[in-house]
């Protein structure tokens, strides 16, 4: 392998990065950017005449209230790491 990987597979692929020196800092920038993509903007009331709440955790899109929540299909969580996990690694 040649440098830091485009895709990561498992866990254990980011960890291997982790764990080269040459590799290490970009692959915790890798991490710390999949720890930061980890909420995505969730449907969660369809408001017809009402109007919705509008703050940095909820918008109105097209009439649809959204929330914004951890999103447990992220890289981060299909890789198998916890949010504890990647900080502490990205803190180290």
């Amino acid at each position: 392998m040649r440098g830091l990987p485009k895709f990561f597979n498992t866990k254990q692929d980011l960890l291997n990065c982790l764990a080269d020196e040459n590799l290490k800092e970009a692959a915790k920038l890798k991490l710390k950017q999949m720890l930061e993509n980890r909420f995505n903007w969730f449907d969660v009331e369809l408001l017809g005449d009402k109007t919705g709440i509008n703050d940095e955790n909820h918008r109105v899109i097209d009439g649809m209230q959204q929330e914004l929540r951890e999103d447990k299909t992220t890289s981060l969580f299909r890789l198998g790491f916890t949010v504890e996990e990647a900080e502490e690694i990205i803190n180290d």
